[in-house]
């Protein structure tokens, strides 16, 4: 039986899906340089807040005992704080994500060693949406899911390096639309949270990251903080 012409033309006009294109993370040096910079600040001013703490304990005589405690317990916590971290991070600290044919592969270019990969059949459907946007009150949107496991693990994935402190990537967006590209691909059965599109600036339909939105975006944020800061300065 011959279809309608009106259901012959929606299928014409349906667009295919893009061509799957493995990526790679690359890396933002200058961004990554100045994160780190401002990370070892913060532990260098942990550090010689321990050793100022230490100072006034063992050779400062005329401040008060209770002091002295309260400025070195202080310094053990921050310190205590930052290895915390470190060490914790150590197990999952990865440098570069690879998306292919295959899943999501974390590694480590320091070591050598692969960190972590989520297959595409690992991926499960729950709740709603099997993919979906989080938008925390402070900080850039998150893609969330559920993996494998017993029970299904949750997972929360911005794309930036990993480490003691975030570092950054020049292509995020792109590694984001090869995701969602990747699962109409090979796992088209998972449902989508359609926000993660506008949340992230992909473009639906070609799954590209919308670069240009996103800078005037920045921008117009940008210009609006910088406008608030002149109408407090002048009104103060």
């Amino acid at each position: 039986m011959p279809l309608p012409v009106c259901t012959f033309t929606i299928m014409l006009k349906k667009n295919p899906l893009p061509p799957f294109v493995a990526i790679k993370s690359k890396e933002n040096i200058v961004l990554s340089i100045i994160i780190s910079a401002c990370a070892f600040f913060i532990i260098a001013v942990c550090l010689l807040l321990l050793l100022g703490a230490v100072y006034i304990l063992f050779v400062e005589e005329d401040e008060p005992i209770f002091l002295k405690v309260i400025v070195l317990l202080i310094g053990l916590v921050m310190n205590g704080i930052w290895v915390y971290l470190w060490k914790r991070s150590a197990l999952t600290r990865y440098t570069d994500v690879t998306i292919n044919e295959k899943g999501i592969f974390y590694d480590n270019r320091y070591t050598g060693k692969p960190v972590r990969q989520v297959k595409w059949a690992d991926f499960r459907s729950r709740d709603n949406y099997a993919v979906d946007c989080i938008e925390p009150s402070k900080g850039l949107p998150l893609l969330g899911w559920w993996e494998a496991g017993e029970p299904l693990l949750r997972r929360h994935e911005a794309f930036r390096m990993s480490h003691f402190y975030p570092g950054a990537f020049k292509n995020r967006g792109e590694l984001i639309a090869t995701l969602l590209l990747g699962f109409a691909h090979f796992r088209p059965e998972l449902t989508i949270d359609p926000k993660i599109y506008s949340s992230f600036h992909i473009d639906e339909q070609k799954y590209v990251f919308k670069r240009k939105q996103k800078i005037i975006e920045s921008l117009f944020i940008l210009l609006f903080f910088i406008v608030i800061c002149l109408l407090i300065y002048l009104w103060v």
